[in-house]
Parts: structure tokens; sequence; C-alpha cells
């Protein structure tokens, strides 16, 4: 059984004509491959429960992988400062979507205010550091 996907209506005509032509993106997927992932993406849900650092969540209404309860359950899980976003109108690309502009900017924003330390008002160095929560 192989699984295809056809329907790139809502991505950016560019992003379409991208994906299409790059050999790297997978246009179709056994099914057993697909299994697979998911089996990963239920022991992510499952394994969110140890994160601790700030996350965010973006769910895409119209997913055609994803299943948004799977997805909802996984940011629930997750501990520390969180944020969940819906798009409902979104797609499973959400960056490749016609609207990613607006999506990339709102996780941009997202990663200024919660992983960007301010910048000291009295010091000279306008040097920025982004430190990155620790793994564990």
């Amino acid at each position: 059984i192989v699984i295809e996907r056809n329907d790139a209506s809502e991505l950016s005509a560019s992003a379409a004509i991208r994906l299409l032509g790059d050999p790297m993106v997978m246009q179709s997927v056994h099914a057993d491959l697909l299994a697979g992932v998911f089996g990963m993406g239920y022991d992510a849900v499952l394994a969110a429960k140890k994160v601790n650092v700030p996350a965010l969540t973006i769910v895409a209404g119209r997913d055609d992988l994803l299943s948004n309860a799977c997805v909802r359950q996984l940011h629930e899980n997750l501990g520390g400062d969180k944020l969940l976003i819906e798009l409902k109108n979104g797609p499973h690309l959400l960056l490749h979507w016609r609207h990613g502009r607006v999506v990339l900017r709102s996780v941009r924003r997202w990663i200024e205010r919660h992983l960007i330390p301010a910048k000291p008002q009295s010091s000279g160095d306008h040097s920025t550091f982004v430190q990155l929560p620790q793994s564990r």
C-alpha cells in the first residue's frame, strides 16, 4: 500500500513548485513507514510529560496528516510555560502555506519573548545572545 498526498491548493505557489521539484521531498509513503512515524508521534505525546521548557504548539485545523486531538494532548502533557495556537484553516505544511509568513512571524515573536533575554539598558554592548534551554 502506498499513500499519496496530492492536494497543494493551500500552499503558496512558490512552495508548491519548490516541493514538487525537490528530490528530498517524499512524494509517496509506504503504509508501514507511516505507521512507524505515527508510533513515534504516540511516544512523543507520552514523553512530553518530561519536558519542562517554554514550548509553542501550533495546531493546523485542516491538517490531513496529524490528529488535532493528539497534538492538543501533546501540548497538555508539556510542563512549564506553554502556548497553543490554533489556525483553523491551516494545512499540515504551515510554513509553506500561502499565509506561512504570518505563521513564521508569530513563531519569531514567541521566540523573542520567551527564549531571548532582554537587552541590558545600561550596557554599551549591542551583542545579542540566544540562550537555549539545556536538554535533559
